[in-house]
């Protein structure tokens, strides 16, 4: 059996494997690290039920000693096997794999989301690779299959590669390691119940242990979602870790911790940070840093502080820490530790930059700084300046001081609502919540850091403008940039966008509603997108008759399947173009973190959708 080759061009080949002799026979196969010690599990399965009770092999019990640069055991009955270890192709110790140009979106004409290859040509170019995990009957190639699935984010593969290796059954039984693979690749792919299904599957069926890696992938899962009971799930499976002998590192900390920002659970974050520190865990950087940011959006300026004086004296410093601490005093006025705070996080971001060879802010190179560092420095400069800004405002208009007396503090502003508080029969009526029930109402779904939506609003004193995001630190973001620009024209809800739309938005109450780089799908084929049929019905139903509805995304395959759902809803939405949509922005369409993002990495097609209900 053969396998298909695809090139650059589309063209594919057949390859044939090359006959082999059996001097190759013992030729070495290194592991990658984390397979160290699987090996094959069959040759000791008959051995091992007999004395569990006929439980499942599990090499963390029942050590093979295979060593880490060991060879494959000769396999006598297969000789002169085509799936001998040489035709396994062991390059960069990975499965074959036939990249597909991710940067080729054809200008946006056709073809799927830009995922790195189609689940059909991925899987023909694994069969190969599948083949010789069967022949050889070692569960590290399944891992290995699985795990690279997972990172291609084909979870259908993953899934079918780990059935085909229970068929292997009694001969071959999944690891430790087969279901970390596993449920990596659940919750890359954003299935995070599939992830605890595979988790306890783990456990009840096969009565395996799980171990620290199994337990982090599963709380990064949880942690993920943006939801506070999902980030208290994920707390609580520290404490099941801890049952189960196994105890957390700090990347398990630092997980929880980034879930606890993200939902603005600030003390459930201090009760973690406590817990580490008994535990005998070093915070790192990034540990201050999300606890500090946490208790800064919850001006808990004391403790945010002490802690990050803390961080300072240990030689560690992280700079968004720094700008966020900056943000909230000069809300409150107190300029001077603004201050501070700002020349602090100036110094960290230059020491950021020397630390990497780079000189002059805004000239790093990207081939030696990640472009993750270039643009958070990017983004703290942008927040100071503004801290700075306002500083300059109040000292020539002392009535801006009281940005927070107008609005009202973060967590209980006038200005920001919260659903995750409000009873079931709550509802944000717009009408309630600006002076003037005549003024257009524009709502902004996914607002992100409200980049684009504050420029709007400052721009547009004639209309009233509606933030919508999920993500408390985004809230917060939002919400004091509208104190910095003292906006009375806009307003900031904190919800997941469906809830809001079906259970607290009332009718008809929207004139315009627009959508701004929404995430694309994690995977092809998942349903767990924002723009649907659905969806697109519950937006119907609080515009107003004759009111416009504009997307705009970079995503090729997202922009298809959004057409896709608006043509389901052909009697709902029409297109205002003559088309379904244009690569051309309007020039005042106004700008966001996203466009400075591709900018940076040259990536400019926009694809932009304007419908009007029906």
């Amino acid at each position: 059996m053969g396998h298909v080759k695809f090139g650059q061009d589309g063209s594919v080949t057949e390859v044939k494997p090359e006959k082999k002799n059996n001097n190759n026979q013992n030729k070495n196969y290194q592991y990658n690290r984390d397979d160290k010690n699987q090996g094959n599990t069959s040759k000791n399965n008959e051995k091992y039920q007999k004395n569990n009770k006929g439980r499942p092999y599990n090499n963390e019990r029942y050590n093979n000693k295979r060593t880490f640069d060991q060879s494959f055991p000769k396999n006598n009955d297969n000789k002169n096997s085509k799936y001998n270890k040489k035709s396994y192709n062991n390059d960069n110790k990975k499965p074959r794999y036939n990249k597909k140009d991710d940067n080729n979106n054809n200008e946006g004409e056709g073809g799927l989301i830009n995922w790195a290859s189609s689940l059909e040509e991925s899987w023909n170019a694994a069969k190969y690779d599948l083949d010789a995990a069967k022949q050889q009957r070692d569960v590290v190639l399944f891992n290995q299959l699985i795990s690279h699935f997972g990172t291609q984010k084909h979870l259908p593969l993953a899934l079918r590669t780990f059935e085909e290796l229970t068929k292997m059954k009694p001969e071959l039984y999944p690891t430790v390691y087969t279901f970390s693979a596993l449920i990596n690749s659940c919750v890359r792919c954003g299935e995070v119940q599939d992830a605890k299904k595979f988790h306890q599957q783990m456990i009840d069926e096969y009565e395996i242990e799980p171990n620290e890696i199994t337990f982090t992938t599963l709380i990064k899962g949880l942690c993920t979602t943006d939801n506070a009971n999902s980030i208290r799930e994920a707390c609580n499976t520290l404490k099941i870790m801890k049952e189960w002998n196994v105890y957390p590192n700090i990347r398990t900390f630092n997980t929880i911790l980034r879930g606890c920002l993200r939902v603005g659970l600030y003390k459930e974050a201090q009760k973690m940070f406590a817990e580490l520190k008994k535990l005998k865990i070093t915070p790192d950087e990034t540990t201050y840093g999300y606890l500090s940011k946490a208790l800064c959006e919850a001006f808990e300026l004391k403790e945010a502080s002490k802690l990050m004086q803390e961080m300072h004296s240990k030689k560690m410093d992280h700079s968004p820490a720094w700008s966020a601490l900056s943000t909230s005093y000069s809300l409150l006025g107190d300029f001077d530790k603004c201050s501070e705070a700002i020349k602090t996080a100036r110094l960290v971001m230059s020491d950021d930059l020397k630390k990497n060879g780079v000189t002059g802010a805004g000239k790093a190179n990207l081939k030696s700084v990640p472009m993750f560092l270039k643009l958070r420095n990017e983004e703290v400069d942008l927040e100071i300046k503004r801290a700075e800004k306002f500083i300059q405002q109040v000292k020539q208009d002392e009535q801006k001081r009281n940005c927070i007396t107008k609005f009202g503090i973060f967590l209980k502003s006038t200005r920001v609502a919260f659903v995750d508080g409000m009873s079931d029969e709550d509802k944000i009526v717009p009408d309630d919540i600006f002076s003037n029930k005549d003024r257009p109402k524009k709502l902004e779904i996914c607002s992100g850091l409200g980049d684009w939506i504050v420029d709007k609003a400052s721009k547009d004193n004639k209309s009233d403008w509606m933030a919508l995001e999920m993500r408390h630190e985004r809230v917060f973001q939002i919400w004091s940039r509208m104190c910095f620009e003292n906006l009375s024209n806009m307003s900031v809800i904190c919800s997941e966008a469906h809830a809001a739309l079906r259970e607290r938005l009332p009718e008809s109450c929207c004139d315009e509603v627009y959508i701004n780089y929404p995430d694309p799908p994690f995977w092809e084929g998942s349903k767990q997108r924002l723009i649907d049929a659905p969806f697109l019905r519950q937006v119907h139903r609080v515009m107003k008759p004759g009111s416009n509805l504009i997307i705009v995304t970079d995503n090729v395959g997202y922009k298809n399947l959004m057409l896709e759902a608006l043509k389901e809803c052909d009697d709902l939405f029409e297109s205002t173009l003559g088309r379904p949509f244009t690569n051309k922005l309007p020039e005042d369409y106004g700008t966001s973190y996203f466009d400075r993002f591709w900018n940076n990495s040259r990536k400019v097609t926009r694809f932009y959708l304007n419908y009007k209900k029906i």
